[in-house]
């Protein structure tokens, strides 16, 4: 993995962020993956697709598809992303804001709760500040 920026400052310091990554680049078989783990202005953003992927080699590949639509209590204060595999489907869940999230209607088995834990209905769950969830479910291609 090859950290392109990092979290640095107070603000930085205060989301308890301070020296962690903020964009990274991974390789993976014949392809290459960026993460933005954070929100960057138009500016920002226009300049880091400029310099960063119109420079790549492109091969006509799109990128995957979110398989899921934003429900079940996801709002702009979550970050979910879809990924999967050819027989799971991997939903990660990261919390963005400074308050609580509550999540309800969540299919799958729970793999990671950091700074989560279940509720008291089935497939409802509360992700803290700062925190990660991650659930497995079929892939129903499969």
């Amino acid at each position: 993995m090859q950290v392109l920026a990092s979290y640095a400052g107070e603000e930085a310091d205060e989301w308890e962020l301070d020296g962690m990554a903020a964009i990274t680049r991974n390789t993976y078989g014949e392809g290459e993956a960026y993460f933005l783990g954070c929100d960057l202005g138009v500016s920002d953003l226009t300049r880091f697709v400029g310099g960063w992927l119109a420079a790549q080699p492109q091969d006509g590949r799109q990128p995957e598809a979110n398989l899921r639509s934003p429900a079940s209590g996801v709002t702009s204060d979550v970050l979910h992303t879809v990924r999967q595999s050819d027989d799971a489907i991997f939903d990660f869940y990261l919390t963005r804001g400074r308050s609580d999230v509550e999540l309800r209607d969540i299919a799958g088995e729970p793999i990671v709760l950091f700074r989560a834990e279940r509720g008291s209905d089935g497939g409802a769950y509360t992700v803290h500040r700062n925190g990660v969830f991650v659930t497995k479910r079929p892939n129903p291609s499969v």
